[in-house]
């Protein structure tokens, strides 16, 4: 469920070579509470236009987020990284955005709550050590996804139509979001498993290092992180369809783990284990063959779920 410290900020490259919640924070406030999005700066990438945007969350904090769209855009796409990844690796020269408008739709990603503008690596460390501090990232990060789905809602290059692509920490994010939320039309699910028994059982894994090695402070993780495991939520998904990505030389995501969460995944669903490491569109671990490769399963699912097989 965790992207390599080195690696968050790059796991997704998605260029060229694509040419291609019941859970959320707040409960009913999390829909009611004032929106008050402002689009703060306005450029030309390539071919999008890109947006950052402003918007205020059911505690009140602003939501930072981008939004890039080609002129002929058909559907939107919500994606996610890894913990520690913040919005702006979506939208480097040649990355998810760039690819994504080559199938004619736009990007949205956002700041997950202690990320990015929002705040910083020493305070994603104090996180990662504490279940309480993990679930209150995790919750109020999907709180933040629903309302942003709601801005989505109002912006003509969707049509009505979102997916949703995470990568790792994005992925857990996606699984509570899609399963809480029917306004997700397609989702797409990397690197990830079914359990925090399993992320936690990880050698080496820096998240609740502390607690690692006691049996009783383990359980009572688990207590606090359990009801947010991937395996919890993505069988809410269907009839909606869900694409499952998964390295068979995963560090962190074990194949037994993939595979027990490609069983709750409802139909229909498309389940690929493919030959590389924890990123699955390149380093580390994965081939520049195999990454392209993973792409353009990426984009044949999107488009044949979210754009109709156009």
């Amino acid at each position: 469920m965790r992207s390599g410290r080195n690696a968050a900020l790059a796991l997704l490259g998605l260029g060229a070579s694509i040419v291609l919640v019941a859970c959320g924070g707040g409960g009913h406030k999390a829909m009611t509470a004032p929106f008050h999005a402002t689009v703060v700066e306005k450029k030309t990438f390539g071919s999008n236009t890109v947006e950052a945007i402003d918007y205020t969350a059911y505690d009140g904090t602003k939501v930072p987020a981008l939004f890039a769209y080609p002129s002929d855009s058909l559907a939107c796409l919500m994606y996610q990284g890894g913990i520690g990844q913040a919005k702006e690796a979506a939208f480097q020269p040649n990355g998810l955005a760039a690819g994504a408008a080559k199938l004619r739709l736009s990007t949205f990603s956002i700041d997950p709550r202690d990320t990015g503008a929002r705040g910083s690596d020493a305070l994603l460390e104090q996180d990662v050590e504490n279940p309480q501090s993990i679930k209150a990232v995790i919750v109020d990060t999907v709180s933040d996804l629903r309302r942003g789905l709601t801005y989505l809602e109002t912006r003509p290059q969707c049509h009505d139509k979102v997916g949703y692509l995470g990568t790792s920490f994005g992925g857990v994010l996606g699984a509570l979001l899609a399963g809480s939320d029917a306004r997700i039309g397609a989702v797409v699910l990397t690197s990830i498993g079914a359990t925090w028994q399993e992320a936690l059982s990880v050698p080496n894994t820096p998240l609740l290092a502390q607690d690692a090695h006691d049996p009783k402070a383990l359980a009572a993780a688990l207590d606090v992180l359990e009801p947010y495991s991937a395996d919890a939520w993505v069988g809410k998904i269907a009839p909606r369809p869900v694409m499952l990505l998964n390295g068979t030389n995963d560090p962190y995501v074990p194949q037994i783990d993939a595979a027990d969460l490609a069983k709750h995944i409802g139909e229909p669903k498309v389940i690929v284990m493919f030959n590389g490491g924890h990123n699955p569109f390149g380093a580390p671990g994965t081939s520049p063959a195999q990454a392209a490769m993973n792409a353009r399963r990426v984009a044949s699912f999107l488009v044949k779920n979210l754009l109709g097989g156009r």
